[in-house]
């Protein structure tokens, strides 16, 4: 391997770089790499939980100096779980980064965990207070460092040299710089300090015995009067004084007189310190690397890894395994700019076959990519792999991505940035930073075994447990202190939120407590901006917001909650998250803001017609004004026989009183091959018998047709689209999504459609440009296209 070229990713949360977060740029590392990569961070404070994960060796992670390249956490628990970054493949090089773990002094928080071969850091700074750094296996070098923390502060198993670093004790109470886990004679393990210094606050040891043969040595090091003149703590228990090796070898410093040391520890000759002295105690001279002087950029359509995996996750005093990808929950952001190639090679470990949806994505001439499973694919079985090969082709903005199976989409999720073409702005204000907000639910119990009950009974699944803001909902639930998402900010800065709505059911209220938002972009479309208290997202739709830290430095709650305007049973409780003003700390008690209440229909009425096309030369709003083909849908509840069911019956959906029959072939495969008997071209233009949809409640008659039955559209014809809502049992709002295509959302109303008068108030001027609609309880919805976009697309109910 060539080491002094690199191929060099750019870390930017301006979005002047390939990624705007840097677990996002660690994921785009090809698996198991043999070249050298550099992933130059730019100033900022990062806010993740990174993990290099094993299959990820050979990666530099560099910001310009530690004092403003800051990576920071704050989860508490167990050392394995709690680290803000974590590495675990070989090969790995931190550079000039501070990484802290802000959680405090009420239990373990570790910053950084080493567990990979081979790791070094050059000038980083690694902060906490109880259990900072777990150099915990391999062997691991670290220069002119500077390490914090109280009580145990460097632990673990490592063979680790320490060379010209700074630690510094926050202990007051005789805490322990080390604990080192040595547990055999034999294991050529141990830390060793070369000529550092050691500062601190009040009293601390050098080091106690975390395993029966732990070693430590400390060289040519500075000790302050910090530490206490026994030096060494035997942590109650006298019998490892024979088997423990703590030495020191001329240190100097009011803290390194040697004369009251404990009898246990040593003090090295010339002779006994040599093997301690140089980089050969960790074979350095075979694997530490300078950096490289020469660089190159990744290919134009780099291939990024998706991994389905399945993990334990905890929300609610619950512990479930959840499928996941590349193990978080939500899943990793996917970067790309107008006008890429982009490349997904996803690998099914999971038990489930899946597929991913890339929503919002229009796929041109592209359906293979688009994910639906037995629509333009076959699932991804277990064990097995397929690349999603597509080009994001004129769009910009937020979509995102969800595994379109089963109900795998409770936890399978994550956002998609599409940055505009290199060199042209937003048309709003530049943000200082942005940030993605991704709205969820969550279930205590296996979303799988959930929906199987409901089938048995013939219902629809329970309604989940919690919202969720970020994968976390909050602290107003049990259990949850730790599991909230919380963003910090800067006094007079402009921060943009991508908003989405991953939720399988409900629309959601969204505020922010004391501040208002200005509505710039929706769907991946830029809108006339407006400003206002609270948005409401159906699911399946994305919305980018302005918000201006201009209050009093304080902590605000931002919450979520379901709009229902219909009799139904829904998870009506509130997620939150926390937006901090830097500088506030964390025992300041946040602002709850004032939502809609949950069946504020005028309220979701008014905020829709507020929401319009930019419609400007540069991004134009072009309308079909001629209609070729109008569709009538109605969108209702049947129910059907099932002999299966335990009440013998089936509540089902249906569209035109049709419910659609998911095919053992996917719909792309049997048109592509001319498969006969897969599916039928004659779903019919309008319901076949008019009723009065919204009036008195239907309970009775209530079978629907079923089949596998298609609309045929011509190409490049523009439709004309009217879902109404009905009364069959209940009326319902119903977000509507139409795969590979956006379109205009010209009208919507209560009660029923009247195409006499209703088409004389259709916006067609500049109405809002979408990929996902919310049709009202209730009510319609009527939507223009232009059927551009050949192959067999998909409309759902998200």
């Amino acid at each position: 391997m060539d080491m002094s070229t690199a191929i060099l990713v750019r870390v930017d949360q301006a979005g002047n770089g390939d990624f705007k977060k840097i677990q996002d740029a660690i994921d785009a590392v090809p698996s198991n790499n043999s070249q050298l990569y550099f992933i130059w961070v730019k100033p900022g404070t990062y806010r993740e939980k990174i993990v290099v994960s094993a299959d990820k060796p050979f990666i530099t992670l560099s910001g310009t100096q530690a004092s403003d390249t800051i990576i920071t956490g704050s989860d508490s628990g167990e050392i394995f779980d709690s680290a803000t970054f974590t590495v675990l493949a070989s090969d790995f090089v931190g550079r000039y980064l501070t990484i802290q773990n802000t959680f405090g002094t009420a239990g373990k928080a570790v910053a950084l965990r080493v567990s990979g071969d081979r790791a070094a850091f050059y000038g980083c700074r690694v902060l906490s207070y109880q259990d900072t750094l777990l150099d915990d296996a391999g062997k691991h070098y670290y220069s002119n460092c500077y390490i914090e923390g109280a009580t145990d502060f460097i632990f673990g198993n490592a063979a680790s040299l320490y060379e010209r670093c700074h630690l510094h004790s926050l202990s007051t109470g005789n805490g322990s710089i080390t604990a080192q886990h040595r547990d055999s004679e034999s294991e050529n393990t141990g830390f060793t300090f070369l000529g550092g210094k050691i500062t601190g606050v009040g009293a601390a040891f050098l080091g106690r015995p975390w395993g029966v043969y732990s070693r430590v040595v400390y060289a040519f090091t500075y000790m302050s009067s910090v530490i206490v003149p026994q030096g060494w703590d035997d942590w109650q228990d006298p019998s490892k004084h024979s088997t423990v090796y703590y030495g020191e070898y001329k240190c100097y410093g009011p803290g390194a007189d040697t004369s009251k040391r404990v009898q246990w520890s040593h003090r090295l000759s010339q002779e006994e310190a040599a093997p301690f002295l140089t980089k050969d105690m960790i074979g350095g001279r075979g694997w530490l690397r300078p950096a490289p002087t020469k660089f190159k950029r990744p290919s134009p359509s780099a291939t990024n890894i998706a991994s389905i995996q399945v993990k334990n996750v905890s929300r609610l005093c619950h512990a479930k395994p959840i499928v996941t990808v590349n193990g978080m929950f939500p899943g990793p952001t996917i970067y790309a700019r107008e006008g890429d190639r982009v490349l997904i090679n996803v690998t099914n470990h999971a038990q489930y076959n899946m597929s991913i949806h890339w929503h919002g994505l229009k796929q041109f001439r592209n359906g293979w990519a688009d994910g639906p499973a037995y629509i333009t694919q076959c699932p991804i079985q277990t064990g097995h792999s397929y690349t999603y090969d597509f080009n994001v082709t004129g769009q910009r903005g937020t979509l995102w991505w969800h595994a379109h199976i089963l109900w795998l989409r409770a936890t399978v999720y994550g956002a998609i940035v599409i940055m505009p073409k290199q060199g042209t702005p937003f048309p709003f204000p530049q943000p200082y930073q942005e940030t993605n907000i991704i709205l969820g639910e969550w279930w205590n119990n296996d979303v799988e075994e959930i929906v199987k009950q409901g089938n048995k009974l013939g219902l629809p699944p329970n309604a989940s447990d919690a919202h969720t803001i970020n994968g976390k909902p909050g602290p107003l639930f049990p259990c949850s202190e730790k599991h909230t998402f919380a963003m910090e900010v800067e006094q007079g800065k402009t921060y943009l939120l991508r908003i989405i709505n991953a939720a399988l059911n409900d629309e959601l209220f969204f505020g922010i407590a004391g501040h208002n938002m200005t509505v710039v972009e929706i769907d991946a479309v830029y809108t006339k901006p407006f400003t206002t208290q609270a948005i409401l997202i159906a699911p399946g739709q994305t919305t980018n917001v302005l918000v201006q830290a201009n209050q009093a430095p304080s902590r605000y709650f931002m919450a979520a909650r379901p709009f229902m305007d219909a009799p139904l049973t829904i998870d009506n409780k509130t997620a939150t998250g926390i937006l901090q003003y830097k500088g506030v700390p964390n025992t300041v008690l946040p602002i709850l803001p004032q939502l809609p209440l949950p069946n504020d229909t005028a309220f979701a009425l008014t905020y829709n017609a507020k929401l319009r096309s930019l419609n400007t030369p540069q991004f134009p709003a072009n309308v079909p004004l001629k209609v070729d083909r109008h569709l009538f849908y109605t969108i209702g509840l049947g129910i059907n026989p099932c002999p299966t069911c335990i009440n013998g019956t089936q509540l089902t959906a249906s569209l035109n009183n049709i419910s659609f029959v998911m095919p053992t072939i996917g719909l792309l495969q049997a048109h592509y091959f001319n498969i006969k008997g897969v599916f039928r071209t004659d779903f019919p233009d309008r319901p076949p018998t008019p009723f009065n949809y919204t009036g008195a409640p239907l309970t009775a008659n209530l079978v629907t047709n079923v089949g596998t039955r298609l609309s045929k559209i011509a190409f490049n014809s523009t439709v004309e689209l009217v879902l109404q809502d009905t009364n069959l049992l209940t009326v319902e709002s119903h977000p509507f999504h139409l795969h590979g295509y956006n379109f205009f959302v010209v009208g919507t109303g209560i009660g029923n459609f009247d195409p006499a008068k209703d088409p004389a108030k259709f916006n067609l001027v500049d109405p809002p440009e979408r990929n996902t609609v919310g049709v009202p309880t209730g009510g319609w919805t009527a939507i223009r296209f232009r059927a551009d976009n050949p192959g067999t697309s998909t409309r759902n109910s998200i």
